[in-house]
C-alpha cells in the first residue's frame, strides 16, 4: 500500500477560510468616532450646563449685592421715607419723588433696565411706571423669594420682542428679617455674553484635550491596522504555501478542529485514481535533474487541472506518481473522465501515464505523534488501485467492473473487458476492463 496525503486547496479557498484582514480602521470610524463624538458633545453640554448653573448662582447673588447697595443708599438719602415705604405707609407727593430720584439715580448707575421694589405679599412697593405701583405681582420666581427667601431668575419677552431676565432677589434689614423683594431687570445678551465668557474656556480645554485623543486614537488605529494587514498578508501567504501540500478534504477537517491530533478518523466509500509515468527510473537515469524536474511539472499540471475540473481531490504526488480521490455520487462517472482527460493530454504531451482505478471504502484521519502529522487514507481500496496502475501500460486506464458499472453505459461503451487481474494480498482476481487512448 502506497501512503496517501492531502493535496492543497485553491488560491481562494484559503482566503476565505482566513477571512479578509481584520477592519479596525473601519470599526474606528463606525463605532468608536461617533461614541467619541457624543461623548464630547454630552460632555460639553453638561460643563455649558453646570458653568450656566453657576453663572447664574453668581449673578444671583451680584443681583442682591446690587438690591442691598440700593437699600442702603435709598436708606442713607431718605430714611423715613425709605422705612416708611417698607412699612406699606402712604407716602406724600415730595417724598415719593425724593425715594423715586434715589432709587432711578442707582438703576441708572448700576445699568439696570428696569427696577421694581415688592413687599412680602406681592404687592408693588415701586416701579418705575406709576400705574404698576400698588399691582399684586405672582410668578414662581417672586413666590420662591417670598416662602422659601431664596433668590430666582426668569426669562421674561418684553412686547417690542426683546427679552430679560428678571432676577428677583430678597432684601433683609440688619437682624436678617426679610423686608422686601427687588426685581433687576438685566438685557439677556448681557447675562448671557457672560455666561459664554465662562462656559467656553471650561469646555474649549477638554473638548480640545477629547480632539488631540481622538486624533492620537486615529494614528494608532492607523499604525495598527496596518500592522494587522501585514501580519494577516504573511498569514495568508504562509496558509496558501502550506494548502499547497495538503488536499482540500484535509485542509476542511484540520479547519474545523483547534487539535489536529484530535481529528476523528471517519469511514468514507471514495473512487480512487492512481497514475504514475511509466520508464520514469530510466529516464530520470538518462536526463539531467532539472530535465527530469520540468517534464514531473508537465505531467502533474495536467493530471492536476483535470482531476479538479472533474471535481475530485488530489491527495498526494509521489515522485512520478498522483494519487486522487472522488466523493459524492457521480464519483464513478468523474474519475473515468478525468482518467480520459489526462490520458488524452498525456498522449499529446508525450508523456506516457498509466492509470488504475477502483472504488470502496477507507477510513481517513490523522496518523502521527509529536509535532509531526498526516491525514491520510487507509484501506484495502488504496492498494487495488494502486495495483492496477502497477498493471496499466503507457496511456491505458484500468479500472474494475465495479466502478465501471457505477459509471454508467455511456463511460462503460468507451472500455473493453479484460482477463481479470491476480492482485498481491487478494485471493481472488479482480474483474477488470481497459481503455488506451489513441496515438496523437
Amino acid at each position: 500500500m502506497r501512503p496517501s496525503g492531502v493535496r492543497p486547496s485553491s488560491e481562494d479557498g484559503g482566503a476565505q477560510a482566513l477571512g479578509s484582514p481584520f477592519p479596525l480602521r473601519r470599526r474606528f470610524r463606525r463605532q468608536v468616532l461617533p461614541a467619541l463624538a457624543v461623548f464630547v458633545a454630552t460632555l460639553v453640554a453638561a460643563m455649558a450646563w453646570t458653568s450656566r448653573d453657576v453663572l447664574e448662582t453668581v449673578y444671583l447673588e451680584q443681583a442682591a449685592r446690587q438690591a442691598r447697595a440700593i437699600a442702603e443708599d435709598a436708606a442713607r438719602t431718605a430714611p423715613a421715607a425709605w422705612n416708611r415705604l417698607l412699612s406699606g405707609e402712604a407716602l406724600a407727593d415730595q417724598d415719593f419723588r425724593r425715594l423715586a430720584e434715589t432709587l432711578e439715580q442707582e438703576r441708572r448707575a448700576m445699568h439696570l433696565s428696569q427696577l421694581k421694589v415688592y413687599d412680602l405679599t406681592g404687592r408693588t412697593l415701586y416701579a418705575e411706571v406709576p400705574e404698576r405701583i400698588g399691582k399684586q405681582e405672582s410668578n414662581a420666581a417672586l413666590q420662591e423669594v417670598l416662602t422659601e427667601g431664596d433668590a430666582g431668575l426668569r426669562l421674561e419677552r418684553q412686547p417690542d420682542g426683546s427679552a430679560l431676565y428678571e432676577l428677583y432677589v430678597p432684601y433683609r434689614d440688619g437682624s436678617g428679617r426679610l423686608r422686601a423683594v427687588f426685581e433687576l431687570y438685566e438685557p439677556v445678551d448681557y447675562l448671557d455674553a457672560a455666561l459664554l465668557r465662562a462656559a467656553a474656556p471650561a469646555a474649549a480645554i477638554p473638548a480640545a484635550m477629547l480632539a488631540a485623543l481622538v486624533l492620537g486614537l486615529a494614528w494608532l488605529v492607523r499604525r495598527a491596522q496596518a500592522d494587522i494587514d501585514r501580519r494577516t498578508r504573511l498569514i495568508d501567504d504562509l496558509s496558501l504555501r502550506l494548502e499547497r501540500f495538503v488536499s482540500r478534504r484535509a485542509s476542511d477537517a484540520i479547519r474545523g478542529e483547534s487539535d489536529v491530533a484530535a481529528l476523528p478518523a471517519e469511514n468514507v466509500d471514495c473512487t480512487w485514481l492512481f497514475s504514475d509515468i511509466r520508464g520514469f527510473t530510466g529516464y530520470a537515469e538518462q536526463h539531467r535533474p532539472e530535465e527530469v524536474i520540468g517534464m514531473l511539472n508537465r505531467a502533474m499540471r495536467l493530471q492536476v487541472a483535470a482531476i479538479e475540473a472533474a471535481g475530485g481531490d488530489v491527495d498526494k504526488m509521489i515522485g512520478d506518481a498522483v494519487f486522487a480521490r472522488f466523493h459524492g455520487d457521480g464519483r464513478a462517472q468523474a474519475a473515468l473522465a478525468a482518467a480520459e482527460e489526462i490520458q488524452r493530454a498525456a498522449v499529446a504531451e508525450g508523456l506516457p501515464l498509466g492509470i488504475g482505478i477502483y472504488s470502496g471504502p477507507v477510513i481517513t484521519g490523522v496518523i502521527g505523534v509529536g509535532q509531526r502529522f498526516d491525514y491520510t487514507a487507509v484501506g484495502d481500496s488504496v492498494n487495488v488501485a494502486s495495483r492496477l496502475c502497477s498493471a496499466a501500460l503507457a496511456g491505458e486506464t484500468i479500472v474494475d467492473r465495479g466502478t465501471l458499472e457505477r459509471a454508467g453505459p455511456g463511460p462503460a461503451a468507451r472500455y473493453e473487458s479484460a482477463e481479470p487481474l491476480s492482485v498481491k494480498g487478494r485471493l481472488a482476481p479482480i474483474k477488470v476492463a481497459r481503455r488506451t487512448e489513441p496515438a496523437a
